[in-house]
C-alpha cells in the first residue's frame, strides 16, 4: 500500500510522450507526492541509433532472464548497447526485509540492501569521425554501411548505417 511504500522508489503511473509532458506539467506538477522521470532521454543520431538501441516495454522473456527486480511495465533496453549493458545502466534497486507484527508496522529488521545508481557505458566512438563516416556515405544511393576502426587499438570509432530501412548492416 502506499502507506507502507518506500517514500524514495519511484512507481510508473503511466507514461506520455515529451510533448504531451509539456501541457500536463503545470497541472501534474502541483499535485504532492507526485514526481517525474525522463525515460530514454535525448534521441541518438539516426546512423547510430541501432549502436545505441532502443527503451522499451520488458517482455516476458525478458522479465524471466532479468529477474524479480523488474516487473511488468518496467522500462528496459530491448536492443544495442542499451539491452547489453542494461544491468549495469539501470543500477540495483535497495530493500529492507523486516518481520511485520500486522497493524503495528515491522517489528524487525533483518536485512537492508542498499541501492546502486547505474552508471555510464563508454564507447570509443569518436564524434568527429561519426561525422565524417556519416558525410561519406550522405551521397550514396544503395544500402552501405561504414565501420571505422583504429587499427592500433582495435577501438570502433564510427558506425554507420545508410539507407537501411532501419537493419544493422554494419554490425550485424
Amino acid at each position: 500500500t502506499a502507506a507502507t511504500a518506500n517514500p524514495t522508489a519511484f512507481e510508473p503511473v503511466f507514461e506520455i510522450s515529451a510533448a504531451e509532458y509539456a501541457k500536463l506539467k503545470p497541472t501534474l506538477y502541483p499535485l504532492p507526492g507526485t514526481g517525474f522521470q525522463t525515460v530514454g532521454g535525448t534521441q541518438p543520431d539516426p546512423a547510430i541509433a541501432p549502436l545505441i538501441g532502443a527503451l522499451g516495454p520488458i517482455t516476458k522473456p525478458e522479465l524471466r532472464l532479468l529477474g524479480p527486480r523488474y516487473q511488468a511495465g518496467s522500462i528496459v533496453g530491448v536492443s544495442g548497447l542499451e539491452q547489453s549493458y542494461q544491468s549495469q545502466l539501470a543500477g540495483t534497486p535497495g530493500g529492507v526485509v523486516s518481520i511485520s507484527g500486522g497493524r503495528s508496522g515491522p517489528v524487525a529488521t533483518l536485512a537492508t540492501f542498499p541501492a546502486r545508481s547505474g552508471t555510464p557505458v563508454v564507447t570509443s566512438i569518436d564524434p568527429a569521425f561519426q561525422q565524417a563516416a556519416e558525410t561519406a556515405l550522405a551521397g550514396v544511393a544503395e544500402e552501405s554501411a561504414l565501420v571505422a576502426m583504429n587499427t592500433s587499438t582495435g577501438q570502433v570509432e564510427a558506425v554507420v548505417d545508410h539507407n537501411t530501412g532501419g537493419s544493422d548492416l554494419a554490425l550485424d
